[in-house]
């Protein structure tokens, strides 16, 4: 535990099986102090995120209270909870400041078209992408292949792309396939 964070695990056990309307404040105040002990152990780095994270583990600990098994030890519980929660909600905001960020500074930069088509370029190979057309072997170009991708990974999610370094118009691809994922 923390140095000088004293939790009553009496209190955290009757928190668990006591009714909703019976919860005071000095049970919440023993959750929080889990919480704060969870965030400064795992968190400490992200210490921007925790007013949000403190709140969204708090409501997955009320919401899975019923679930609670009173033959086992509350602290425990509540600590898995709050550490796991914690993870995954801090986890989703730091990729969310990170896609932010990205999409500001490609903004910034002025290069980046948001009405970007990615059919118009594939009009060549409609046929071919539908079926319609037989082929054993095509060469395309470039840019083509970039915006063939972009198509392929919008219609299989399994498909992965390879990092390195993009031109302006492979930017451009790989921005709207992002747009269109987190929308």
């Amino acid at each position: 535990m923390s140095k000088g964070l004293v939790v009553d695990r009496e209190l955290l056990f009757e928190f668990l099986i006591i009714a909703p309307e019976e919860i005071a404040d000095e049970h919440l105040n023993e959750v929080d102090k889990v919480i704060s002990i969870v965030l400064n152990k795992y968190h400490s780095s992200q210490y921007q995120f925790f007013e949000e994270c403190r709140a969204q583990i708090m409501i997955t600990i009320l919401e899975r209270r019923e679930r609670f098994d009173p033959k086992y030890d509350a602290y425990n519980y509540i600590f898995t909870i709050a550490r796991n929660e914690s993870g995954n909600y801090i986890k989703k905001l730091t990729k969310e400041a990170s896609l932010d960020e990205t999409s500001t500074q490609v903004e910034d930069k002025g290069s980046l078209e948001l009405e970007y088509d990615p059919m118009s370029p594939l009009k060549p190979y409609v046929a071919y992408l539908a079926g319609y057309a037989d082929y054993n072997y095509i060469r395309i170009s470039r840019e083509s292949a970039v915006d063939l991708l972009v198509y392929l990974k919008s219609h299989d999610p399994t498909m992965k792309l390879s990092k390195r370094e993009f031109t302006q118009r492979e930017a451009q691809a790989m921005f709207y396939l992002l747009k269109k994922y987190l929308n």
